[in-house]
C-alpha cells in the first residue's frame, strides 16, 4: 500500500491522511500503547491496476504501471483529454435507496499527470461499494498503452509484440482519498495564448485604427455573456475604459476589443490592457486577470536613470561581487572575497549575461541567500517615488530551483514591498562545469516598478530554501528610475541588434571561413532586415535576430570544429612520418589518405551535416592511428617487461609460472607487430 491512515488526535471521527513510502505491499499502522484495537471488513483483491481513489464528486484511476496517458493528454497542448462516452462507467449502492445504480460520470479525462479522472453528479461519499470499469479504445488518438520498462503480462509475447495495450477491468473498488484533486477541463478557464499587439508592444498610434484594436485569442472556448470577459484600458490620462468586444471567432477562440471613441488619438505613454473574468462558462471560476503592457507614442529618448547596475563582468570567478553578501553551507562571504561555495561563475560570450551570481545552499545548509544594499560603501539609498527592478536568471545545470526575492527597507525586513517567488524555465551548464556550455539565450528576466514609500535605505535579498547542490545563476542587475516600457524594449532590440554585428565582424574577420550560404542568410535575414527596424512588436525581431545569431554561431563551430580535426590529423602523421614501421601502418595509410582526401575542402560549399560528417570521418582516422599505436607500445612494454624477469629474476626458474611467461615470451617475441593484425 502507497498510504496509511491515523485518527487525527482530538477531533474525533476525521481522518488524517498520512504518506508512506511506495514500498509496502501491506501495512497497517497503530499507535497508542494499552489500546485494544478492533479490525473489521479488512480484503486483499488482485487487480491489474494501481488504485481507483475518490474525494468529493471526483475519482481517480491508476493505472499502476507507466503508460502513454500523459503523451496522449499533451497533444493537444492543454494536458487535458476528454475521452468519448463508453469508455468508462461507474456503479455504486445507494444505501438511501437500498439498491444499486449505474452512475453516468459527467466528465472523463486523462491528464498529464499520467492518472485518468471522471467526474460524478453526486459526491462520491454518497455511495457504497463504488466500482469502476474501463474499457480501452481502438482509435490512437485515446488507446491507453504501457509504455515503461515494467509491465503486467511480460510473459506473454504475443501480447507485448501488439504494443502492449492496456487491458480492460471491470469493478475495481473506489476508495476515500482526501489528496485526489482536479477541475475538468470544462470547468478550466482559458488560456491567453497570443495577444496582437504583442504584450510590450511600443511606439503605437492611437490614430490608427489598426492600434485602436487588441485581438486576444484563448486557447479553448471563452464565455463571452454576462458577467464575460472584459478588456480595460488604464494609463496616463485615461482610467478604466472598458472596450468594446466584437464578435467571439469559435473557429480561433479570439475576440477582437475595440477603443471606444472616447479614448482619444494622442496617447502617450505606457498603457495596461487589462483582460478580465476569463472563463469557461457563465458560473465558472474565473482565471487571474491578465494583463498586457502597451506604449503609445514617440520613444522617449531620454536614458535611464541607473541607482544600482550590477557590475559582475569585470570582477572575477570565485569571488562575491562588490556590494553583495552571500550566506551558504561554505559560511558567510562578501564584497570581493574568494569563495568556493556561492559566487561568481561565467557562462560563453554572447550569452543574455556572461558572468552570473551563483547562489546555492550547498551541502549541509537549508538554505542559501544573497544580498545587496547592507554593507556600507554599496548601500541602495532611493527617494520616495517609483523605481524598477531589474535582473534576469536561469537555473543552475540541470536544476530548475525556486527561489524568492525580496525589496525591503534595511530596518523592516519583516514587511519587505515585495516578495515573489521565481522558477526558472531552464537551466545551464556554466564554463568549466561538469557538462557542456551552451550559449544562454533562454534566460528569464524579472522587471517590477516599485512603489518607494520614503527615502531610505533598501535591501535586495535572492534566498533559496532548499539544501544540496540546488541553486540558480542571475545576473544583469539593475535598479532603476521607472523609463519607459518601450525604451525598454527598444533597448532589447539594440543590444540584440548589436550582438548580431559583432558576430557578423567576427564572420567578417575571417570571411574565407564562415562565408557561404549560412552566412549569406544570417546577413539578409538578420543584419540587412533588422537595420533601423521599426516594428512595435517585439515579437517580430527577438526572436529572429537570437535565432539568426544562435545559428550563425553554430554554423561557425561545426566549421571551427572541421579544421581542428583536420589539424590534429595533420599532426598526427607528422609524428610518424619518419618512423620506420609506424609509417607503414594500414591506420597511417588511411590517415595520410583521408587528410589528402579533405587536403583544401572548401567549407563554404559545404552544410552544417556534411561538414560534421567529414570532421567525424577525420577524427576517427586520427582515433583509429592513435589506438594502434598505443596497442603497438603497450605490446612492446609487456614484451620488455616480461623479458626482464627471464633474464633478471633466474632465481625462481623452477616456479612453475615462470615456465608459463618463458613459454609465453617465446610465442610472441618474434611477432611482427607492425604488420599484425590489431587483435
Amino acid at each position: 500500500m502507497a498510504n496509511d491512515w491515523t485518527w487525527k488526535a482530538g477531533d474525533g471521527n476525521t481522518y488524517q491522511y498520512i504518506m508512506q513510502p511506495d514500498v509496502y505491499f501491506y501495512r497497517l499502522s497503530f499507535r497508542g500503547p494499552a489500546t485494544t484495537y478492533y479490525i473489521d471488513d479488512m480484503s486483499l483483491v488482485k487487480s491489474m491496476i494501481g488504485g481507483v481513489d475518490y474525494n468529493n464528486d471526483v475519482i481517480r484511476v491508476d493505472f499502476g504501471y507507466q503508460t502513454n496517458i500523459a503523451e496522449l493528454a499533451q497533444a493537444n497542448g492543454i494536458g487535458q483529454l476528454v475521452l468519448p462516452e463508453g469508455m468508462v462507467s461507474v456503479r455504486g449502492y445507494d444505501p438511501y435507496y437500498g439498491e444499486e445504480f449505474d452512475l453516468d460520470p459527467l466528465f472523463v479525462e486523462y491528464h498529464n499527470d499520467g492518472y485518468m479522472y471522471l467526474w460524478l453528479e453526486e459526491d462520491c461519499g454518497n455511495f457504497e461499494n463504488l466500482r469502476v470499469s474501463f474499457t480501452n479504445s481502438d482509435d490512437p488518438a485515446y488507446q491507453l498503452k504501457y509504455n515503461g520498462s515494467l509491465y503486467p503480462k511480460a510473459n506473454d509475447a504475443e501480447w507485448v509484440a501488439a504494443g502492449k495495450i492496456v487491458p480492460d477491468f471491470e469493478n475495481e473498488l473506489a476508495v476515500a482519498n482526501p489528496l485526489v484533486f482536479a477541475l475538468p477541463m470544462d470547468m478550466v478557464p482559458p488560456s491567453v495564448v497570443d495577444v496582437r499587439p504583442d504584450d510590450s508592444s511600443f511606439g503605437l498610434d492611437a490614430s490608427k485604427p489598426e492600434h485602436r484594436q487588441v485581438k486576444v485569442t484563448f486557447d479553448k472556448s471563452c464565455y463571452t455573456g454576462n458577467n464575460g470577459v472584459t478588456a480595460s484600458l488604464t494609463g496616463p490620462g485615461i482610467t478604466g475604459f472598458i472596450l468594446e468586444m466584437g464578435p467571439y471567432d469559435s473557429d480561433e477562440n479570439s475576440i477582437v476589443f475595440t477603443f471606444p471613441s472616447a479614448v482619444p488619438t494622442t496617447l502617450n505613454g505606457d498603457y495596461t490592457l487589462i483582460l478580465d473574468q476569463i472563463k469557461s462558462y457563465a458560473n465558472g471560476n474565473p482565471a487571474e486577470p491578465v494583463k498586457i503592457s502597451l506604449s503609445y507614442g514617440e520613444v522617449s529618448s531620454d536614458p535611464p536613470i541607473y541607482y544600482m547596475r550590477g557590475d559582475f563582468d569585470s570582477q572575477k570567478d570565485n569571488t562575491i561581487p562588490f556590494g553583495f553578501i552571500a550566506i551558504d553551507a561554505t559560511g558567510t562571504h562578501q564584497n570581493g572575497e574568494s569563495s568556493n561555495g556561492s559566487g561568481l561563475r561565467h557562462y560563453p560570450e554572447g550569452s543574455d549575461f556572461y558572468r552570473c551570481f551563483y547562489l546555492g545552499p550547498r551541502q549541509g545548509a537549508t538554505y542559501g541567500q544573497a544580498t545587496y544594499g547592507e554593507i556600507s560603501d554599496y548601500t541602495l539609498f532611493l527617494e520616495a517615488g517609483r523605481v524598477r527592478v531589474r535582473f534576469m536568471y536561469t537555473g543552475w545545470e540541470t536544476r530548475r530551483q525556486e527561489f524568492t526575492f525580496s525589496f525591503y527597507d534595511i530596518d523592516d525586513e519583516a514587511n519587505p514591498l515585495i516578495s515573489e517567488k521565481l522558477t526558472p524555465t531552464a537551466a545551464h551548464w556554466r564554463e568549466g562545469g561538469a557538462g557542456t556550455a551552451v550559449v544562454v539565450t533562454d534566460a528569464d528576466l524579472f522587471s517590477m516598478d516599485i512603489e518607494i514609500p520614503s527615502d531610505g535605505l533598501y535591501v535586495m535579498k535572492w534566498r533559496i530554501d532548499a539544501s544540496g547542490w540546488t541553486g540558480i545563476a542571475f545576473g544583469n542587475v539593475e535598479v532603476s528610475n521607472c523609463y519607459s516600457r518601450h525604451r525598454e524594449w527598444l533597448m532589447m532590440y539594440e543590444n540584440a541588434y548589436n550582438t548580431a554585428l559583432a558576430v557578423k565582424n567576427d564572420v567578417m574577420a575571417l570571411q574565407e571561413k564562415y562565408s557561404g550560404a549560412d552566412f549569406d542568410a544570417f546577413t539578409s535575414e538578420v543584419i540587412d532586415l533588422y537595420e533601423g527596424f521599426t516594428s512595435t512588436s517585439p515579437k517580430e525581431w527577438t526572436a529572429a535576430i537570437n535565432d539568426g545569431v544562435s545559428r550563425m554561431r553554430a554554423r561557425m563551430a561545426v566549421v571551427d570544429k572541421f579544421y581542428t580535426e583536420y589539424q590534429a590529423a595533420i599532426d598526427k602523421e607528422a609524428v610518424y612520418t619518419d618512423s620506420v614501421g609506424y609509417n607503414e601502418l594500414v591506420a597511417y595509410t588511411a590517415l595520410v589518405a583521408k587528410i589528402a582526401e579533405y587536403d583544401g575542402l572548401d567549407v563554404t560549399v559545404k552544410t552544417g551535416d556534411e561538414l560534421t560528417a567529414i570532421t567525424a570521418e577525420v577524427t576517427a582516422a586520427t582515433k583509429a592511428m592513435t589506438d594502434r599505436c598505443t596497442a603497438i607500445d603497450n605490446f612492446n612494454r609487456a614484451l620488455a617487461g616480461a623479458l626482464n624477469v627471464l633474464e633478471n629474476q633466474t632465481e625462481y626458474d623452477m616456479l612453475p609460472e615462470y615456465a608459463q611467461l618463458q613459454e609465453v615470451y617465446n610465442e610472441w617475441k618474434d611477432l611482427d607487430i607492425i604488420a599484425s593484425m590489431d587483435e
